[in-house]
């Protein structure tokens, strides 16, 4: 049981723990799986299921049905610091899909982190985006989802040190302070990680270094899609906002995101950047239009006729919610779900 457990407990905690992690054993090996070159919608799972690193989300839940479906896979906690077990990065990298970490701060003590990580100085921020890239690097997986979900303190607290000087011109010094983290971690993971290396942005901050979901591509967080590989919006979205959010991200040009590949991309990727505005999609239908379960169709319906990709949470619900007269074979149930969702159309999308 011990060694069951030591497997699984690869997160850090604190601020910190990421500042003093050192690499220890073999450094792992990552393939090169290029998902910006998939010329269709996409489909991101993000696996949030009782808590992480447990035997009930990571042994028991293999996620058996959804991996022909996947075009990337983030092992989401709310631990700050959450590194996918060694079992899913295996799973992962088996069905040809990458897999990312989640880098979080979050309620109080993530506005306290926020402060030591972002709002010290400009050296100090870009140390602990080095310091994820060398643990993903490390432990051969393939970048982080960015959960920014605790404000960023007011200008006035803020050192002048913090403030990158180099900064692409007409952002806030909020946004600013973030684009240089995010910027700083991609280009790291690119060199240590390979150029196949991805990082996500999840809707939760805005430009003004204050928390407020959009639920959609905005003017208040534009500045954090346009420096990553996928901005993952809150659930909570409605028809006119995914229009909105849609016509903001086919303007945007694919070649004004760097690509740091010794050869140019190839002629079948993408024009724009429509396929990287992840669409969030909440299995268990909090506070959504759409109903959990086999009711997200609904929302995988509107999301596909707008050719945008999908952000699945917690599609481990079908296990967590079998019928309990179901559940000697709940995994009938769960092909059930997921056939009902009718994720197999991305493949096919025109």
């Amino acid at each position: 049981l011990l060694q069951k457990i030591q497997k699984w407990l690869v997160f850090l905690d604190s601020a910190g723990a990421l500042d003093s992690w050192k690499p220890e054993g073999p450094v792992a090996f990552s393939p090169a799986i290029l998902f910006r070159d998939i010329n269709r919608p996409r489909v991101v799972v993000c696996h949030d299921m009782c808590g992480g690193y447990n035997c009930d989300c990571d042994e028991n839940y293999p996620m058996n049905c959804g991996w022909d479906v996947t075009d990337a896979f983030v092992y989401f906690s709310h631990h700050r610091v959450t590194i996918p077990p060694p079992l899913w990065i295996r799973r992962s990298h088996q069905h040809g899909v990458p897999i990312l970490g989640t880098f979080i701060t979050e309620w109080q003590e993530g506005y306290r982190e926020n402060i030591l990580v972002f709002c010290k100085s400009t050296e100090v921020r870009r140390h602990y985006a080095r310091q994820l890239a060398a643990i993903a690097a490390h432990h051969g997986f393939d970048g982080w989802l960015v959960n920014i979900e605790a404000h960023l303190p007011p200008l006035a607290e803020i050192p002048q040190e913090a403030i990158p000087t180099d900064a692409p011109s007409g952002l806030t010094p909020h946004a600013a302070i973030v684009v240089d983290f995010l910027t700083t971690l991609r280009n790291e993971l690119h060199a240590r990680v390979g150029p196949h290396a991805l990082v996500f942005m999840y809707d939760s901050i805005t430009h003004g270094g204050r928390i407020q979901w959009q639920n959609g591509l905005t003017s208040e967080n534009m500045a954090f899609f346009s420096c990553t590989d996928g901005f993952a919006t809150n659930y909570c979205w409605d028809t006119n906002q995914l229009t909105l959010s849609t016509a903001l991200a086919a303007s945007t040009p694919a070649s004004s995101l760097p690509d740091h590949r010794p050869d140019p991309p190839p002629a079948s990727a993408p024009t724009d950047r429509r396929y990287d505005l992840l669409v969030g999609i909440d299995c268990f239908g909090r506070n959504t239009f759409y109903k959990e379960g086999a009711g997200c169709r609904e929302a995988v319906d509107q999301i596909l006729a707008t050719g945008t990709s999908v952000f699945l949470f917690a599609p481990g619900w079908a296990k967590e919610n079998c019928p309990k007269e179901r559940r000697e074979n709940w995994q009938l149930f769960d092909r059930e779900f997921w056939d009902a969702l009718g994720l197999c159309r991305v493949r096919t999308h025109q």
